[in-house]
C-alpha cells in the first residue's frame, strides 16, 4: 500500500509540473504577444525620429544665428569679399555637419536604449513568470511595463 501511496504522489506532483509549465507556456505567449505588438521597428524608429524633431530645429536656429552673426562681424571687419569669408563659412558649415551627425547619432542611441529597456522587461517578466508560474499576473505586469515603456 506505502508504494502505490507514493507512485499516486509522483504522478501528482508530475501533473502539478505539467500543469505549471503549460501555465508558464500561456504566460510567456501572452507576454511576449503584450511586448511585440506594442514595441516593434516602429515604434523605435518613431523614438528615433522623436529625438531628431526635437534637436535638428534647435540646431538649425543656432546655425542661423551664428551664420547671421558671421556675415556681421565679416561686414564690420571690411572682409565679406575675402577669402576670409570663404574660410569661416567653410568652418561654420563643418560644426553644423559635425553637429548634425552628432544629433543623429544620439537619436540612434536613444533608440537603442528604449530597446535595451524594452528587452530587459520583457526578460524580467519572463523569468518571474518561470520562477512564480503565475501567467495571470505575468501578463498583467507586462500590460503595465508595456504602458511605462510606451512613455
Amino acid at each position: 500500500m506505502g508504494k502505490k501511496s507514493g507512485s499516486n504522489e509522483a504522478a501528482m506532483a508530475r501533473a502539478d509540473e505539467q500543469a505549471r509549465q503549460q501555465k508558464i507556456r500561456e504566460g510567456t505567449t501572452r507576454v511576449e504577444d503584450i511586448f511585440s505588438k506594442n514595441f516593434n521597428d516602429d515604434f523605435f524608429a518613431g523614438r528615433q525620429k522623436s529625438y531628431l524633431d526635437y534637436a535638428t530645429p534647435q540646431l538649425d536656429t543656432q546655425y542661423e544665428d551664428a551664420r547671421k552673426q558671421l556675415t556681421f562681424a565679416l561686414d564690420r571687419s571690411g572682409t565679406m569679399d575675402s577669402s576670409v569669408r570663404a574660410q569661416k563659412e567653410a568652418e561654420l558649415q563643418k560644426k553644423y555637419d559635425l553637429n548634425r551627425q552628432s544629433i543623429a547619432d544620439e537619436a540612434l542611441s536613444n533608440a537603442t536604449k528604449s530597446r535595451t529597456a524594452v528587452e530587459d522587461a520583457r526578460t524580467n517578466l519572463i523569468q518571474t513568470l518561470n520562477a512564480t508560474g503565475d501567467a495571470e499576473g505575468a501578463a498583467n505586469s507586462a500590460l503595465a511595463r508595456s504602458q511605462a515603456l510606451s512613455q
